[in-house]
Formats: C-alpha cells, sequence, structure tokens
C-alpha cells in the first residue's frame, strides 16, 4: 500500500468513526427525549419507536470517546433498558399503553414510570 492510499484510509476510517459517534449521540438523544415526554403524559408510541441498543462496539466505543465517557454512556444505555423492561413491557413483552395509579402516588405504577423518568432526563 502507498503512504497517499494508507493516509486516504485512515482519514476515510476517522470520518466513519466521526458518523458513528454523531449517530450514537442523536440516538441517545432521541431516548432522552422520549423519558422526557413521560414526565408529563403516556406517550407508549414514542418510547416503543426509540432504539434499544446503539450497535456500537466497545472498541469503537473507545475510539470516540474518553474512558469516562464511555463508562457513562454504557450506564445510560443501561438504564435506559432497565427503565423500559422494568416500565414499559408487560408480561408478554408488549408495550403497554395504560399505567394504573397516578403521578403522584409513588406506589402506583403510573407514579413509579413518573419517578423513573424524571430520574433518568436528570
Amino acid at each position: 500500500m502507498t503512504q497517499t492510499s494508507t493516509s486516504f484510509n485512515v482519514h476515510i476510517q476517522t470520518k466513519l468513526l466521526e458518523e458513528k459517534k454523531a449517530h450514537l449521540l442523536l440516538l441517545t438523544y432521541q431516548i432522552r427525549e422520549a423519558v422526557a415526554k413521560q414526565q408529563f403524559a403516556i406517550h407508549s408510541k414514542i418510547v416503543e419507536e426509540t432504539p434499544q441498543t446503539h450497535n456500537v462496539s466497545a472498541f469503537e466505543l473507545s475510539k470516540m470517546f474518553s474512558p469516562e465517557q464511555v463508562i457513562i454512556i454504557d450506564q445510560y444505555w443501561t438504564a435506559y433498558r432497565s427503565y423500559f423492561e422494568s416500565h414499559w413491557l408487560n408480561k408478554s413483552g408488549q408495550i403497554k399503553s395504560l399505567f394504573r395509579g397516578h403521578q403522584i402516588n409513588l406506589d402506583s405504577e403510573f407514579g413509579q414510570l413518573h419517578h423513573t423518568s424524571v430520574l433518568l432526563v436528570n
């Protein structure tokens, strides 16, 4: 391989990582926005459309972000996945659209969803 083609390949790989980083950040913002909306009313369709994974390898993450940022990203996605599974899936694995209770009652289904939504957004 010539130096020019090697340089070009490095340039392409760098640009590809930049695109993946931008895509990952957009997915993360999409999740945050969906969760933020749950603080005020139930928007099951929005949650249903959120990504469940970012499909970026640990190696790629390490090339895009600092070690501290990788930890934060992993923690956020793990927290979202837990939130999604705990609050949004029924026993059949379907998205819930109805929640019992009231948002100010933390012992109710809706209250727990509301409270956890606030925590995840902040």
